[in-house]
């Protein structure tokens, strides 16, 4: 049995750097649906459910060690003339993956496109209590399972220097992807962990972020696993990720900072994607060769066929703009053969009979500031 009933999906140790004095004890909240701030509120139960992740004692003292890990690679990056290293590089990409999968935000998405999926399909769903706790030990199957997915993402540290302070959500490990979102939406393709342009953001502190990025698609001038931000627009430009993608609750340390978190959101709200997700049915249509194709229909159609196959796509929140030191490569390199797998950053992970990877270069134009199309 579980040593904790009160579980938190989004850490005390991860939070602490957001609370008043950074003492763990109190901290800002600005709720979305309300759309007011509610200052010094308890820390301590935020983003907390009774045995979130179930009984099991094994899992707990895992999830306390990854904890414990992230506590110390902090304490360490917020000492004088710290240098992002390989290990702690490697532990922050593992923390924010735990964390992406994690939340309860995550495993409501599980839920919604599961219970989605079953009404296209004509089929009964699923109790929700029941189904969130089945989701959140998905999840942790998919960290183990996945644990070295983002491995191959290049990574730094950025330093607030603006006026505008990091603020961070009960859902703050952030997975985006510019070259998706900006260049290939016409193409109707998402995206996933594998794919080519991805970029995870975690804020660690107000004045410190970590950013996980495609060295292929995009370049960052840092020194040290540094670089430096200056400009405030920059710093909303990260803040705005948190409230386009948080559950309910944004969280910042300074009280007096609420009435620009409140402003900020209403001028992303309706960027909020009112679901996570995009259902689509398909029936058999022909055969051409080696090939099968199938035709998307509308799910009582589909029902009549007696047999369909159902497509499952991640929507994710487009931002307005993006930070200026994030730049986009003239020549970006993917990995593709030309399925629904989309432009991979390595074929390494794929498996099955598939057609063969190649590798392709795009030609990216444009600048942080004015987007990027497709030569």
């Amino acid at each position: 049995m579980a040593s904790n009933k009160n579980q938190h999906y989004v850490p005390r140790c991860y939070l602490r750097a957001f609370t008043e004095h950074g003492d763990g004890v109190r901290i800002n909240l600005f709720n979305t649906d309300r759309r007011r701030v509610i200052p010094l509120v308890s820390a301590r139960h935020q983003c907390s459910r009774d045995y979130f992740y179930g009984s099991d004692a094994e899992l707990e003292a895992a999830i306390q060690l990854l904890e414990r890990s992230y506590s110390e690679v902090l304490r360490r990056i917020t000492q004088d003339s710290y240098a992002l290293t390989d290990e702690d590089s490697a532990l922050l990409r593992r923390f924010w993956l735990f964390q992406y999968l994690r939340t309860e935000a995550a495993s409501q998405r599980s839920v919604e496109v599961l219970n989605a999926a079953t009404d296209a399909m004509g089929l009964s769903g699923v109790e929700y209590r029941a189904e969130i706790k089945r989701a959140v030990l998905h999840a942790m199957r998919t960290f183990v399972e996945n644990i070295d997915i983002m491995d191959d993402m290049s990574t730094c540290l950025v330093r607030n220097e603006s006026r505008a302070p990091f603020i961070t959500s009960d859902d703050p490990a952030i997975l985006t992807n510019r070259l998706y979102l900006e260049c290939l939406p016409r193409l109707g393709k998402s995206f996933g962990l594998s794919q080519s342009g991805n970029i995870m953001v975690l804020p660690l502190t107000p004045s410190i972020l970590f950013l996980g990025f495609d060295r292929n698609i995009y370049t960052v001038r840092d020194k040290k696993g540094w670089c430096s931000l200056k400009a405030a627009d920059d710093a909303r430009a990260y803040n705005q990720h948190q409230m386009s993608n948080c559950r309910a609750n944004l969280f910042f340390q300074e009280n007096h900072y609420g009435s620009e978190v409140g402003i900020e959101f209403a001028k992303i709200a309706d960027r909020r994607p009112p679901a996570r997700h995009r259902i689509h049915t398909m029936i058999f249509d022909r055969s051409e060769g080696d090939h099968d194709f199938y035709r998307v229909v509308e799910p009582e159609e589909a029902r009549e066929q007696g047999e369909m196959m159902v497509h499952m796509e991640a929507v994710y929140p487009a931002p307005p703009r993006w930070p200026i030191h994030l730049g986009v490569k003239p020549k970006g390199i993917v990995f593709t053969n030309g399925t629904g797998a989309g432009y991979l950053r390595s074929p390494e992970r794929r498996i099955g009979k598939e057609r063969p990877f190649r590798r392709v270069t795009l030609s990216l134009f444009g600048s942080p500031r004015s987007g990027i199309t497709l030569a």
